[in-house]
């Protein structure tokens, strides 16, 4: 969770490398900012497609 003005490709990073280190594969970032709240789903690894 974040509380800032707007997140930024640095809060994306920081929680993709969260991820490896927890080794987990998919995790969100909130931001409840002044525009209302933003949600971003991460995954470690990039989605294949079928």
């Amino acid at each position: 969770m974040k509380s800032v003005q707007g997140l930024t490709k640095d809060h994306e990073v920081q929680l993709v490398n969260y991820l490896n280190g927890l080794e987990k594969d998919t995790g969100l970032l909130i931001n409840f900012g002044p525009s209302g709240v933003e949600i971003k789903r991460k995954y470690r690894k990039p989605i294949q497609e079928i």
